[in-house]
């Protein structure tokens, strides 16, 4: 909002539409120019500061992690996942929300994640393959849209999954 407020809008050309089409072509393509820079310095910005914080991260030297056991029994750790309400409250909310995952996330993971205690590596593991269904969904539904030409078919994606 204040990248918006500051560098986008305070930029842009306050003319209305019957005053944009009283223009001339160059008058127009001028003012279209420095309203596509106005838009687009802040974002070319937040790319190289979003790579460079990939380079940090990608540079730094992460510690080793360690085990107590090698050793993981999928199914039992499963059915026990599957007896604890929140784990199961906290699956079925990151598949069932894509809007505002990036708010939420931090808040439902952690408290999907109380008291998984020896189960907290299978179980923070199947929350973050919950987050596949989010990116995933929205993809099937274009694709159902696109292949059937009616949005309101492509819902049977996120209602019958």
């Amino acid at each position: 909002m204040v990248i918006s407020k500051f560098y986008i809008l305070s930029q842009l050309d306050g003319s209305s539409a019957q005053e944009r089409v009283a223009m001339s072509a160059e008058q127009l393509q001028n003012i279209q120019q420095a309203e596509l820079s106005a838009v687009m310095g802040p974002y070319v910005t937040l790319g190289f500061v979003l790579l460079g914080i990939w380079l940090l991260i990608t540079s730094t030297q992460m510690p080793k992690a360690s085990t107590e056991s090698n050793n993981i029994n999928l199914w039992p750790t499963i059915k026990r996942l599957g007896g604890k309400k929140n784990y199961v409250q906290g699956v079925v909310a990151l598949v069932a929300i894509s809007a505002f995952m990036s708010l939420m996330f931090p808040t439902i993971f952690g408290l999907a994640s109380q008291g998984l205690r020896e189960d907290t590596k299978i179980g923070n593991s199947g929350l973050i393959m919950a987050i596949g269904g989010g990116a995933a969904l929205p993809a099937v539904q274009g694709m159902i849209s696109d292949a059937t030409g009616s949005i309101h078919f492509s819902y049977i994606v996120p209602i019958g999954v």
